[in-house]
This record gives structure tokens, C-alpha cells and sequence, in this order.
């Protein structure tokens, strides 16, 4: 009887044990099912998801050329960034590593870019065409008060993010080549009026972000968004001006219509930014 009560009780422990092994094997099973699991509860597509994020670096990949400022260099990478962005600029990070400065001239045109993060860490420096004969007409990228092509458009693009991540907790600089534009003060605005390219333009956008970054020395507006849906500003400087003097002098101000951000849209959120401009720092339009 004794021999019998213990061979249940052996019997007992062991099914116990074989019940807490199993239970064990699943709680793992689960685990690592979850790790490939998105927000949704679908198994992520592993090689979907690297090419969905692929990293292309502007002066390889995309062949820029960095640090050279003759008319072929500006030529060339102008054209580079305008073809790069809008064949391979989609669901990709592009990257202008933080040791190298590219000089371009304003054209640069995106159409229907998306889900695509240019990573600026080094320089992006735009120059004057003075022929202002290189960038064809596109209707598609008409600018109001027939401005020349603006230094960076972006038309219908969707969740596009400018954006810098120099581990120093620096930021790129993009630098609009104003004074180039802007002229003898004074002379310069009668001679052109308002006939400049904005630095960077947004038009028809759903979901942006722009963050640490420095925009310097617009021509004309630094921040044009028209059209713009669900857009946040962070952590940027916005800095158009002649001299350093700590006072908007009569210099500096002839460096006419550099408004910081001029909004037409919805949901934009705008915060944690310094401008000094000659205009508006922000206007809502």
C-alpha cells in the first residue's frame, strides 16, 4: 500500500513538472514571436523592413561631390540631390556625413517623395546662378510673384523628416548664399525686388518634421510651407543677417523679406526655435 502511494505521488511531481516545462517553452515561444511582431500584431517581413530603412550616403550612393565649388561641381550636384532624392529618396535615410560640405545651386526639386529622412550633418551651402539659365521650367514647382527656383522643393511629398544627428548634439547647416542675392544694400532690393528663391519650400505635405538643423541667410523666405498637413518645427536657428551687431542696424535690414517660417496649413506645431531675420519670424498665412 506504502509502495503504491508513492509511486502516485512520483507520478504527480513528474506530471507537474512536465506541465511547468511546457508552460516555460510557450511563455518563450510567445516572447520571440513578440519581438518580430509590429505595433499591429503582424509578423514583420525582416528584409521589408531593412529596405524600407535603407541608408544611402549622398557623396557616395548618390554621387555628390563634396567640397569642390566650380560651375560643373554646382551643376553636378544639384541635378545629383533633384535625381537622387526622387529616384531612390523614398523609404530610405539620406546622409551628408558631418566632415563634408557640398555647394550647390538653388533647383533642387522633389516630387512625391516618401517616407524619407535626409540626415544633414555636415554643410549644405547653395550659390547663385548669375546666368539663371540652368534650371528648366516645371510647372509642377511654380512659385508665386514668378520667384527663380527655390534652393529646395519638395512638392506632394509625405512624412519627410530634415533632420541632423551629429553626435556632438550639433547641427547641419544649410546655408542659402543671401548676400549674394541680397546685393549692395538697398540696391540690391531695387534691382531685384522680391525676384529671389526661397531656401527650403514645402508644398502639398503630410507629415513633416524639422529639427536641428541651422538655416542661414535666405535669399528670400527661409521657410516657406504651403499646404502643409501635421508638421512639427523643433530645436532649429533661423539666422539672416549682414553684420554681427546684436541690433537690427540699417544694414542688416536691407536684407529684405528673410521671414523665418511662413505657414499655410494645418496642425503645425512650432517650438524651442531662435530666429533673428530681417521680416517676419513667423508669419501664418
Amino acid at each position: 500500500m506504502i509502495l503504491r502511494l508513492k509511486a502516485a505521488l512520483l507520478l504527480l511531481l513528474l506530471w507537474h513538472y512536465v506541465g511547468a516545462v511546457l508552460a516555460l517553452g510557450e511563455m518563450n515561444a510567445t516572447s520571440s514571436l513578440s519581438s518580430a511582431l509590429g505595433p499591429s500584431g503582424l509578423r514583420m517581413n525582416q528584409e521589408s523592413s531593412s529596405t524600407a530603412n535603407k541608408i544611402l550616403y549622398f557623396h557616395d550612393e548618390l554621387g555628390g561631390i563634396p567640397s569642390e565649388t566650380s560651375d560643373g561641381a554646382l551643376r553636378h550636384n544639384t541635378m545629383a540631390l533633384s535625381d537622387g532624392l526622387t529616384k531612390y529618396g523614398s523609404d530610405a535615410t539620406i546622409i551628408f556625413r558631418s566632415d563634408l560640405t557640398f555647394y550647390l545651386y538653388n533647383g533642387v526639386r522633389v516630387y512625391g517623395l516618401r517616407n524619407s529622412v535626409l540626415q544633414i550633418d555636415g554643410h549644405l551651402k547653395f550659390k547663385r546662378d548669375h546666368n539663371e539659365s540652368f534650371i528648366p521650367y516645371d510647372s509642377r514647382f511654380v512659385n508665386p510673384h514668378n520667384h527663380v527656383p527655390s534652393c529646395f522643393s519638395c512638392k506632394d511629398c509625405d512624412n519627410i523628416t530634415l533632420t541632423s544627428a551629429k553626435e556632438d548634439g550639433g547641427r547641419g547647416l544649410i546655408h542659402g548664399g543671401g548676400p549674394e542675392w541680397w546685393g549692395i544694400p538697398f540696391i540690391g532690393y531695387a534691382q531685384r525686388l522680391e525676384n529671389r528663391p526661397y531656401l527650403i519650400l514645402f508644398n502639398g505635405t503630410k507629415g513633416l518634421n524639422i529639427n536641428r538643423l541651422v538655416l542661414q541667410d535666405a535669399p528670400f523666405y527661409n521657410l516657406q510651407l504651403t499646404n502643409v498637413d501635421h508638421v512639427e518645427i523643433h530645436s532649429i536657428s533661423i539666422v539672416s543677417r549682414r553684420t554681427q551687431q546684436q541690433t537690427h542696424s540699417l544694414v542688416d535690414l536691407s536684407a529684405f523679406n528673410t521671414d523665418g517660417i511662413d505657414i499655410a496649413g494645418h496642425h503645425v506645431h512650432v517650438h524651442d526655435v531662435d530666429i533673428w531675420t530681417q521680416d517676419d519670424c513667423i508669419a501664418i498665412k
